[in-house]
């Protein structure tokens, strides 16, 4: 890798890491709403409706069948050689991909969902009126993701950072004025859902060019698309099992009202897997072309940069989070503070799934689908197995060991595999430096915490002061070369 090819990778890093980092930000109006929610239509009915949602995000995340994750591999290898008719066929094939399969399982949820609403104690009208959600969702992921395969992330930005929250809010809030039922949910979520993808249609449909997401459709079927992307959609649904069993397991064994209170644990404990998803566009392209290219010294050296960059970003908010849970758990109600522990539990396995996860787009994008697959197999036997054992006698505690057990295995199995095919680790000495500060900041935090009894000061203070000693713990042990530039960059920019 040349020195030209790092600073260049460093710089796209930073800005799109930027962009994602907004995008990210604005999502958080989705707390406000879930907050909302919990509030205007009661625990039960918010319990009730984080159930429904979490079936159909396993109907949404299977029925894309991989093609979001086909998006990072075909787009961006072939956007790199400057092959455009493959990258409009690519695009055309992960739509009627998507849009096929999602039709196929969204109809059997509807057909079904006597069945599932039995099962799994969910209201079976409210499945019938959200199935069409997957479809319309299935396409947003798939556009999106080529629009950051394309190395552009505005897209991102105004139809996930932007569209997703206000659509869902407006329309939540429009269901609210004519009653308090999941049924009103599930009306307002598939109507915000259908205005997403048209969103989605007009932001993305700019970023390829007039016309060209039309002429994509039309395309002919790219050769080798569907057998790379299928094990992908299997993970995914691995996946969606291994993220949702808590949640439909908590109400099937306890009841909604206790799934509300893990539902918003999971919710806000969820901010430091953020600290990721804004890397996750920006290195699978990246990692894509140095695969692609042979580059390997540009693919270790990206891993380790961004996984650093990762864990620089989560481990403080990991901190205040744990620090702060009673605090936040109330902002939903009294009677949600009971999750205080399980939260604790759960913002450890955001944090494993954050400074792991970028891993596991190297294999995605290196063409080892089926690799991912058994891996995603293996995670959801471990969750689903300890829930299943550990949720009768520990409740949400039980629930949230599970996941931990199951994202720490997921995350060792890939960290081995990425070893061992391409001769490279994803952690250096640098990214122990986070680590240190955030248990110093954490500490600090948690001493603040005892002695400040007004509750919003003790919440000001507490995040001021974490924030405070981290910088100062992360600039005592060295910044390494990338981040010492990036901040004299940001300090003579401020200067000017």
């Amino acid at each position: 890798m040349t020195e030209h090819e790092g600073s260049k990778d460093v710089t796209h890093a930073a800005r799109s890491g930027a962009m994602q980092t907004l995008t990210i930000a604005v999502q958080g109006m989705l707390t406000v709403t879930h907050i909302l929610l919990a509030r205007v239509f009661g625990q039960a009915v918010f319990g009730l409706f984080q159930t429904c949602l979490a079936t159909l995000e396993i109907v949404t995340r299977s029925g894309t069948g991989g093609a979001p994750q086909g998006m990072l591999r075909y787009v961006a290898a072939h956007r790199a050689r400057g092959e455009g008719d493959i990258v409009r066929s690519a695009l055309g094939t992960g739509l009627r991909l998507a849009v096929g399969l999602s039709s196929v399982l969204a109809l059997g949820l509807i057909f079904a969902s006597d069945f599932v609403a039995r099962v799994a104690h969910q209201p079976a009208a409210a499945l019938r009126v959200m199935a069409p959600a997957a479809v319309f969702t299935g396409c947003v992921y798939v556009l999106v993701n080529a629009s950051l395969a394309n190395k552009v992330t505005r897209a991102n930005f105004y139809v996930r950072g932007l569209g997703e929250p206000l659509l869902f809010m407006a329309a939540a809030l429009l269901a609210a004025l004519f009653g308090r039922t999941v049924l009103h949910l599930a009306v307002a979520h598939v109507l915000a859902s259908a205005a997403s993808l048209v969103l989605a249609l007009a932001v993305v449909g700019r970023v390829f060019g007039r016309g060209e997401i039309a002429r994509a459709v039309r395309s002919p079927w790219l050769p080798g698309f569907a057998r790379y992307s299928t094990p992908l959609g299997a993970a995914e649904l691995m996946n969606a099992i291994q993220q949702k069993a808590d949640i439909l397991l908590l109400t099937a064994l306890l009841g909604p009202k206790v799934t509300a209170g893990y539902a918003a644990a999971e919710f806000i404990s969820r901010v430091i897997s953020n600290a990721r998803y804004v890397f996750d566009a920006v290195a699978a392209p990246v990692f894509s072309e140095a695969i692609n290219l042979g580059q390997n010294d540009r693919l270790r050296y990206n891993l380790q940069l961004m996984s650093r960059w990762v864990a620089t970003a989560a481990v403080p908010i990991a901190a205040t989070v744990i620090a702060l849970r009673h605090e936040l758990l109330s902002l939903y109600g009294s009677a949600f503070v009971t999750a205080t522990t399980a939260m604790a539990v759960l913002a450890v396995s955001h944090l494993m799934n954050a400074t792991f996860g970028l891993m596991g787009y190297i294999l995605v994008v290196g063409g080892r689908s089926r690799l991912v697959f058994v891996n995603n197999v293996i995670g959801t036997v471990v969750n689903v197995g300890l829930a299943w054992l550990l949720i009768p006698r520990f409740a949400i505690v039980g629930a949230a060991i599970a996941v931990l057990s199951g994202v720490t295995v997921g995350g060792l199995l890939v960290l081995v595999q990425v070893r061992v095919i391409h001769g490279i680790y994803a952690f250096g000495w640098a990214t122990i430096k986070p680590v240190v500060a955030g248990a110093i900041a954490f500490t600090v935090e948690m001493a603040i915490g005892r002695f400040v009894g007004v509750t919003a000061i003790r919440i000001l203070a507490v995040i001021v002061a974490g924030l405070l000693s981290y910088l100062v713990m992360l600039f005592a042990l060295r910044l390494a070369p990338e981040e010492q530039r990036l901040v004299t960059s940001i300090r003579e920019r401020f200067r000017r």
